[in-house]
């Protein structure tokens, strides 16, 4: 898991980014980002999408934000459909996984006030109809 860290942060972190390594195609899976803002109040969480370590282009594809509305968006992405039902906060499911699925994918956390942000990103694969260990 690749951590980023704003200086002088030191109580909001990433406490885990819940990404599998590998998936099947065409099947439904959660991603998760679990978060400790300690005194401060969460502003929005962001998940990013890019297709590689090498790509500069990530792009945004679900936000949460709990003190606006609407308090969940999604953007289209080819190969990220989101199921904005089951999505909420810090867990976004993604359904019907295909191989432009495969990529790196990044939570990032702001705080209220400040909008000073901590960030976490792991990559996924989403493997043909093999079996995945």
């Amino acid at each position: 898991m690749n951590l980023f860290f704003v200086q002088g942060l030191s109580d909001v972190r990433v406490v885990a980014l819940n990404v599998p390594s590998q998936v099947r195609k065409g099947t439904e899976v959660e991603l998760s980002c679990l978060y400790d803002l300690g005194n401060a109040s969460l502003y929005s969480l962001k998940w990013f999408y890019r297709t590689n370590d090498t790509d500069l282009d990530e792009q945004e594809f679900f936000r949460y934000t709990p003190t606006i509305k609407p308090y969940k968006q999604f953007f289209p992405l080819d190969g990220i459909n989101v199921n904005i039902n089951k999505s909420e906060g810090g867990h976004v499911v993604i359904s019907e996984t295909n191989k432009k699925t495969t990529g790196n994918y990044k939570c990032e956390i702001s705080v209220e006030g400040t909008f000073q942000t901590v960030a976490a990103e792991k990559s996924m694969i989403v493997m043909g109809h093999s079996k995945c260990y």
